[in-house]
Formats: C-alpha cells, structure tokens, sequence
C-alpha cells in the first residue's frame, strides 16, 4: 500500500490508501513521473528522422522548406521497409496514456514496443495532413544510411530557392543524379 509520501505501508486497506491517492492528486503526480521518465528513456536511447509521403504539399513546402526557400529529396522505400526501420505514423483525436498503461510501465511490466508505440508513432490528429513516416534507430545519433533497397529518386527545389543558389547546387549534383537516374526537379 501507497502513502501519501510514496512509501509502502502495510496499515493503510487498499481501498482505502486508492481513495487517498486519488484525493489528494497522488496518482497524478506519479503518473507524470513514471511519463515522464519513459519519455526521458525514449530521447535518450531512440532517434528519429520523419519524412512525409507527400511531396507537393504547399503546408509542409511553408513549414518545412522555408517557405518555398528548401529541396526536398525523395526517397523510394521498398513496402517491405514498413513497420520495420521505417513505421507510419499513427493518429489519434487527443493523445491519451490509459492508467492501467502508466501502471504497467511503473511497474515495468509493460513491452518496450507499447511504449515506443505511445512515444515515438502517435501524434494529434492536427499533424495528420502530414502523412508522416518515421525511421526509427536505437541510439540517439541517426546516421542514416540509405540502402536495403532505399534510393533516392528525385531532387525537387522550391519556388523561391534564389536562382544563383540553384544554379550552385544543381551544379555540384547533376553528375551524381545522372549517373544514378535521380531526378531533379525545379517546383
């Protein structure tokens, strides 16, 4: 049984120290700690880099490629890929941790998966325009490589890339894009 100050104690009926925790906001505040300690755990050992499976969305062209300023580049991943390194991104109305999840984690009897699943594949529903992937690495450094059948198939330059800029760039890759079939397109 659970006091108020968090230590065990064999005095307190179980009905009894749940009415208490619960009263006095107990379960809350070690609901947050038990959170966030898997959420430190997540930062600490995963790393992650999103992708979004559109590439002509003016949102993310404004968001993510400075305002039409940026390049996108286009990466073919293989189906096979999905739910492996590379996992789709769930959405849901409110993101929500169920108690019996919080009190399974505190007692580390819930599957790292559950808890890489609440934390690194779930977002708001008001991201779902995004259509995000994520590769996921076990360490907190992600040098991605692309291979296992990842390519890159296309370059794509924004609007407003500025026309000297372009012109340096697509210098110093057009080489490589044709020796490798990659597209390079000027939105």
């Amino acid at each position: 049984f659970i006091t108020m100050n968090g230590k065990l104690n064999d005095f307190i009926s179980p009905s009894l120290s749940a009415s208490l925790i619960l009263r006095n906001n107990e379960f809350r505040k070690l609901a947050e700690r038990v959170v966030n300690d898997e959420s430190e755990k997540m930062r600490s050992n995963y790393g992650i880099a999103s992708f979004s499976e559109l590439k002509d969305d003016d949102n993310l062209w404004k968001e993510y490629g400075e305002k039409d300023k940026g390049v996108c580049i286009e990466i073919t991943i293989p189906d096979e890929l999905i739910n492996k390194s590379y996992h789709r991104i769930s959405y849901v109305s409110e993101k929500i941790i169920p108690i019996d999840t919080v009190i399974k984690w505190g007692l580390s009897d819930c599957s790292d998966y559950e808890i890489y699943k609440i934390f690194l594949l779930t977002k708001t529903e008001r991201w779902s325009k995004e259509k995000e992937i994520r590769f996921i690495a076990k360490r907190q450094e992600v040098n991605m490589i692309i291979d296992m059948g990842c390519y890159i198939s296309e370059v794509i330059f924004g609007k407003r890339v500025p026309p000297d800029t372009l012109s340096k760039i697509e210098s110093n890759i057009i080489n490589h894009c044709k020796f490798n079939n990659i597209k390079i397109t000027k939105l």
